[in-house]
C-alpha cells in the first residue's frame, strides 16, 4: 500500500479538543490513527465542502462502541443509510491505533487489530472530498497521518 501513496498531511497535538479539517481532500486514502482519549472521537470521510454529505466513523469509549455513520452519507434518498456498528474494547490505557482505507464508496476501519468494519457510502456532491478530525473530550495526544493513494 505504501506504493500507493501520492500525497501525506500529518496533525500532531497534545490536549486536542475541537475539530481539524485537512487541507488535503481525496476519496482515495489511508488513514492512520494514534490517538490517547478517554472521550468520543470521529473521523469525517467523504464530506462536501457545504456539509450535505458526508460519513463520520465514530468511535465511542465510554459505549464500548464504535459505528460508521452513514446517516448524511449521500443526497439520493434510495440508498440505505443505517449505521455499522462494532464493537470497541477499550484499552486500559486509553490509546488507540485506527487504520481506516476509503476507495471511493468503500470504507474499511480497523480498530488496535481487534476490530473491523467495511460499510459503503454513494455521495453525488462532487467535492465530497473532505476529511476531518473530531474530539469531543479533550485527547491527550493525538497523531493522524492522512496518505492520498492510488489504486
Amino acid at each position: 500500500l505504501e506504493a500507493a501513496r501520492k500525497g501525506k498531511e500529518v496533525f500532531a497535538k497534545a490536549g486536542f479538543e475541537g475539530e481539524h479539517p485537512f487541507e488535503l481532500r481525496t476519496t482515495t486514502c489511508e488513514i492512520e490513527l494514534d490517538i490517547e482519549t478517554k472521550g468520543d472521537f470521529s473521523i469525517r470521510l467523504l464530506a462536501s465542502g457545504v456539509g450535505r454529505e458526508h460519513t463520520d466513523v465514530v468511535f465511542s469509549p465510554a459505549s464500548g462502541a464504535f459505528t460508521v455513520d452513514l446517516s448524511q452519507s449521500t443526497l439520493m434518498p434510495e440508498i440505505d443509510t443505517r449505521p455499522i456498528k462494532g464493537k470497541l474494547l477499550p484499552p486500559e490505557d486509553n490509546k488507540y491505533h485506527v487504520n481506516i482505507l476509503v476507495d471511493n464508496s468503500i470504507i474499511e476501519v480497523f480498530v488496535n487489530g481487534t476490530a473491523c468494519l467495511t460499510a459503503r457510502a454513494y455521495p453525488v456532491q462532487q467535492d465530497s472530498d473532505g476529511i476531518a478530525l473530531i474530539c469531543q473530550g479533550k485527547a491527550e495526544r493525538v497523531e493522524m497521518a492522512l496518505y492520498e493513494i492510488s489504486l
